[in-house]
């Protein structure tokens, strides 16, 4: 009688009779699937901080390009995170009143720092929850109500630009 010694042991596959190397790639593969997710939710990340620095910027240009005319009546159309409500511009050396005083009481932290523009919720503004845009007429914008503020929709936000002639500085509404 001849026995076949040529037979391998199987035990080597383990319980699901799946070699080492086929376990092994699928755990590579979920490694870097989660891995992809984990970049692309830091780079989604970037993108929102991205547009506030973008709208900060762009509505000091617009801002300052009708500080430097004669009069200007226009439109600014931002783009901000969807996880932002309004856009508020206070002057925090006056008291808070008028119908965003809730807001008001919250952005009043940064009082004593130079700003006049807020974003709110301030816990959503990518650690730019304040600037200080040059050239507005803080006292007209927030002589009924202090904080002004305008709300954002859906991630978008139109605010009326305004000099008229004569007028030393740029007022909202």
């Amino acid at each position: 009688m001849v026995i076949n010694r040529t037979k391998k042991n199987k035990r080597a596959q383990g319980v699901f009779g799946i070699s080492f190397g086929v376990i092994f790639s699928i755990f590579m593969i979920i490694f870097f699937v989660i891995i992809a997710f984990i970049v692309i939710r830091a780079f989604l990340g970037t993108q929102k901080c991205a547009q506030v620095a973008i709208f900060n910027e762009d509505f000091q240009g617009e801002i300052k390009k009708a500080w430097n005319s004669p009069k200007q009546i226009s439109t600014f159309k931002g783009r901000l995170p969807s996880s932002l409500d309004y856009v508020c511009f206070a002057n925090l050396s006056k008291s808070i009143r008028g119908i965003d005083s809730e807001m008001g009481d919250v952005i009043s932290i940064y009082e004593g720092e130079n700003a006049n523009l807020f974003l709110y919720p301030i816990e959503n503004a990518c650690d730019l929850p304040y600037q200080n845009i040059k050239y507005l007429d803080l006292e007209s914008i927030t002589s009924s109500r202090n904080p002004y503020c305008i709300a954002i929709e859906k991630g978008n936000i139109d605010i009326e630009i305004i000099k008229e002639l004569g007028d030393r500085f740029v007022r909202t509404e």
